[in-house]
């Protein structure tokens, strides 16, 4: 018997439509936001956007301004370092994890995820490059079944996601990721949470001075 899929109503839909939106770029902090703007985008009454608003506000996504309306809300660097030490601490914990259970089916995606993104970096592609690098993260959280411990990386990571465009347009970057992601298997292959420890944390140390140039 099938389970019946949750259908999003339009608030919803619209929330997720905006949210990726910013966390892309494609609205740029400061932006203004304006209700009527986004009712003749999304074709949808003023209802509906305004819920989609007021959710992205409990976000931390949209600032708004008393008789001023509503703004992309912006990332300051001190924002961006505490949402990196809350991917540490996340991303840490479920690496360990998954050096312990050495799962070949993980593995394997982890070393197909690397395949696809290489490919992205060899043909410039550094919106695909961005996805196959959040795709390889998530899939070692979701190695651990917790999925309020999804629910809570994949919030950081979308104040992460939107700096990591610009940062990830340097090829030297992109190239270095790969590696790092393919030294990151090895280590879960033998065991070696120790070592892959200490290479994730360097890896977001390095990001961390990334998003200094970016932000600044």
């Amino acid at each position: 018997m099938y389970t019946r899929v949750k259908k999003l109503n339009k608030s919803e839909d619209i929330y997720a439509r905006i949210k990726e939106m910013i966390v892309t770029g494609k609205f740029g902090p400061g932006e203004e936001l304006t209700e009527i703007e986004l009712s003749n985008l999304f074709g949808a009454s003023r209802t509906p956007i305004r819920n989609a608003l007021a959710k992205l506000s409990a976000d931390g996504l949209v600032d708004f301004t008393p008789n001023k309306g509503c703004n992309v809300s912006k990332v300051t660097y001190k924002f961006a370092c505490q949402m990196i030490d809350a991917r540490t601490a996340l991303e840490a914990y479920a690496f360990t994890a998954c050096c312990r259970k050495k799962d070949a089916d993980v593995i394997a995606r982890l070393y197909q995820m690397i395949s696809e993104q290489q490919k992205c970096f060899n043909s410039g592609d550094t919106e695909g490059f961005i996805e196959q690098d959040m795709l390889f993260h998530m899939c070692i959280v979701e190695s651990l079944g917790n999925p309020t411990w999804l629910s809570f990386w994949k919030n950081v990571m979308d104040h992460i996601r939107r700096i990591m465009t610009t940062c990830l347009e340097k090829p030297e970057i992109r190239e270095s990721a790969i590696s790092v992601h393919r030294s990151l298997v090895r280590c879960i292959m033998h065991g070696d949470e120790k070592t892959g420890s200490e290479i994730l944390t360097s890896h977001f140390d390095d990001l961390r001075e990334d998003f200094a140039t970016t932000i600044s």
